[in-house]
């Protein structure tokens, strides 16, 4: 099981401005467990990448993310993280929100 830091307010952000974050992501289980791919919702406003894709039982690991809002009011957007525990494939969600302004 992944444990994910989720709905996260980027608060007021401009258009086309990028905006860097990082979320956490807990290995909550007692498997090793490898993250296979990072599938953002958005792939010509969001870029997600990862330093260290596998992780012990109970290890954290960062997903730094970087948005750039391409419109504007309410942007949401999220991303899928893909992963591998004890040979079984699952999948956890990144969701994010902002107010885009001109």
């Amino acid at each position: 099981r992944m444990k994910i830091t989720n709905n996260i307010n980027l608060g007021n952000l401009k258009f086309g401005v990028p905006k860097k974050f990082e979320v956490e992501i807990t290995n909550d289980s007692s498997n090793m467990l490898t993250v296979t791919k990072l599938q953002p919702s958005c792939s010509a406003c969001t870029s997600a990448r990862m330093k260290q894709s596998i992780l012990s039982p109970g290890q954290v690991g960062i997903v730094e993310l970087t948005f750039t809002p391409g419109s504007t009011g309410i942007n949401k957007k999220q991303v899928v993280i893909h992963y591998t525990e004890n040979g079984h494939s699952a999948s956890g969600v990144i969701k994010f929100t902002a107010q885009v302004n001109g």
